[in-house]
């Protein structure tokens, strides 16, 4: 009977974090997602080598604290007798913990293995500052829509009497035209604090052919 009521702890933990990861991503969650500082990517945002080293070590860390509190509660209930209820209560704990902390263990070392394979973020031209992670966003997503020809050395930053500071680019087709301008720090800040979803992103970036 003890082993039915751990096992369905372990599910109804499972289940717990799959109802987190759908819903907002707030502080608290992360950090019952065994996510520290992580960030889940959004639609059109591709993890860089950094940030899945990053969740890899959260994940990791996580993990090792879950085991050696769960061997710690398995420990505390071998002082009690066999059988008692705080024994049942304390080792219980223990094994849910030590569950739960190889499963997210299992998770860091495939985001591990996974960080040297991802691509590393796009840097600025020569003489240019790198892109931010707003900027990077949706110069990724006008690389998917219009090709690989917009690269980072046609990217131009603007003073605030430009239209905003940040980021741009003239968008180029295949054929050579710059059919749009495209403002990556605004878009990409919009998108983020969620003013502007994936969608309409999607068609500022098309222009007209949205």
């Amino acid at each position: 009977m003890i082993w039915f009521v751990l096992l369905a702890g372990v599910v109804a933990v499972r289940v717990i974090l799959a109802t987190l990861r759908s819903g907002t991503q707030t502080s608290l969650s992360r950090a019952l997602l065994f996510e520290f500082g992580a960030r889940k990517p959004k639609p059109g945002q591709v993890l860089s080598r950094r940030d899945r080293l990053w969740n890899a070590l959260g994940t990791l860390t996580a993990a090792a604290i879950a085991i050696v509190a769960g061997a710690g509660f398995m420990t505390w209930g071998d002082r009690f007798p066999n059988l008692s209820t705080t024994n049942h209560v304390l080792t219980g704990i223990g094994f849910v913990s030590l569950m739960v902390g190889a499963v997210v263990a299992l998770v860091g070392l495939v985001e591990l293995i996974r960080a040297p394979f991802a691509p590393p973020p796009p840097v600025g031209a020569p003489g240019k500052r790198p892109l931010t992670e707003d900027e990077l966003t949706v110069f990724r997503l006008v690389q998917e829509l219009w090709g690989d020809q917009n690269t980072v050395e046609d990217v131009i930053f603007l003073s605030e009497s430009e239209g905003g500071a940040g980021a741009g680019l003239f968008v180029k087709d295949k054929n050579g035209s710059m059919p749009l301008f495209v403002h990556l720090a605004n878009l990409g800040a919009w998108y983020r604090t969620g003013v502007m979803s994936y969608d309409d992103l999607r068609k500022e970036i098309l222009g007209p052919q949205g």
